[in-house]
């Protein structure tokens, strides 16, 4: 069995999972590629990137037309006044994909977070394989957001988003496709949507590398990360901290109102520049690729706070319960479907920094309360990659002999 994973990008949540699945496939025996837009190399065997499929001459061609198409997406979005949500139209400059030696080898076909990368048009009239595609965000399901319009973005682009909902659902209506979503709330979502409701539907969580993420010793992981030992210390994650939606804001809002000088904010991630507050209880950790050293900064936390107010999943939410440290968020992505109030974490009930500051402080009074190494084994029991592997093959095994037998 041969699987072709596309995926616009290694990085972030999206790209991270990804290359997760396809490492965990390839533990399995299963002969699984990863093909993505990203000039990077990836981690994993069986990676490949686009720009290597093709000729040195159209590369030049390639990259002149990506600048083009990011020229026309930025002026389509100031046309279309879609301005505090991500959107993104379905032609790219990556009509290829199709005809490349991967693609006709590949037994089954995986999409993953190909916003920018996958060209409908062309990759749809021409797919007849089957095909899987997992859920990162809403975008497969919807006329192009990523994440819910507001009411005025939806009045103000009723005829560009009527366009785009029934040219995706006409390209899709015929594919041999099963979706795969990875939280409850997304599965219900697409299961409702015009575009993908009338097509299969799985439930299969991502998964983690148990021998990695898992709680270590909170002493030596500070030592290791020169954190100190009597602080208490709070961990935030993001893939930029630009992005409004990951709340950051809201989270130096709500320690500025707990004002406890013994409160250290860690934060893992991009800062891109950003001028961060001078303040000597702020620790940045930079960007952090490595998964053992992850799992060293999760076990060093006393708590990880996730302020998105909007989240399609929160891969970072699994990884440190996975470590063992509790978890504070708002109800988004996967938070409800994992988090029991100060059993392993808690749920804000009001998207606002007020809110956010009396979940931390309920936390950070219970400490003792919460068992490092019971919140890792729950959250384990669904969230490995074993059973995540075990799951796809499963799926693929079944649309493989479906097409053999039509």
């Amino acid at each position: 069995m041969k699987v072709l994973h596309l995926c616009t990008s290694i990085k972030g949540g999206a790209g991270i999972a990804c290359e997760r699945l396809h490492q965990s496939l390839l533990k399995e025996g299963i002969d699984s590629h990863l093909l993505t837009a990203d000039k990077d190399r990836a981690r994993y065997p069986n990676s490949h990137r686009a720009v290597d499929l093709i000729s040195q001459k159209r590369r030049v061609m390639l990259e002149l037309q990506e600048v083009l198409a990011k020229v026309k997406t930025k002026v389509k979005e100031r046309n279309s006044k879609i301005e505090s949500s991500l959107f993104t139209f379905m032609n790219t400059p990556y009509p290829f994909i199709s005809n490349s030696q991967l693609f006709k080898e590949a037994d089954i076909i995986h999409l993953h977070w190909v916003a920018n990368f996958l060209n409908y048009t062309s990759f749809f009239k021409r797919n007849k394989k089957p095909t899987l595609w997992t859920l990162h965000d809403m975008n497969p399901f919807t006329a192009g957001n990523h994440y819910s319009l507001t009411e005025d973005e939806i009045d103000a682009n009723r005829n560009l988003i009527s366009k785009q909902t029934q040219k995706k659902k006409s390209l899709l209506q015929y594919q041999n496709l099963e979706i795969i979503a990875s939280s409850q709330w997304m599965k219900e979502a697409s299961e409702r949507s015009k575009i993908l409701g009338d097509k299969p539907h799985h439930l299969i969580h991502f998964g983690l590398e148990p021998n990695i993420f898992k709680p270590r010793n909170k002493e030596q992981s500070r030592e290791i990360l020169d954190i100190p030992l009597g602080k208490k210390v709070i961990l935030f994650a993001v893939n930029n901290i630009y992005d409004t939606r990951k709340g950051f804001n809201l989270l130096l809002e709500a320690i500025e109102k707990l004002n406890d000088p013994e409160i250290l904010l860690c934060i893992m991630g991009n800062t891109y520049g950003k001028v961060l507050p001078k303040n000597a209880n702020i620790h940045e950790l930079g960007f952090v690729s490595d998964e053992r050293m992850l799992s060293l900064i999760f076990s060093a936390a006393d708590v990880f706070v996730t302020p998105a107010i909007e989240e399609a999943f929160g891969l970072t939410t699994i990884e440190s319960l996975a470590c063992g440290t509790p978890v504070i968020g708002f109800d988004t992505g996967i938070i409800s479907e994992v988090i029991q109030d100060l059993t392993n974490g808690f749920i804000c009930k009001e998207k606002n920094a007020a809110s956010l500051a009396s979940g931390i402080n309920e936390v950070l009074k219970k400490l003792d309360f919460f068992d490092s190494s019971k919140i890792s084994k729950e959250i384990l029991s669904g969230f490995n990659e074993e059973l995540q592997a075990k799951n796809h093959i499963e799926i693929y095994k079944k649309m493989i002999d479906k097409e053999r037998q039509s």
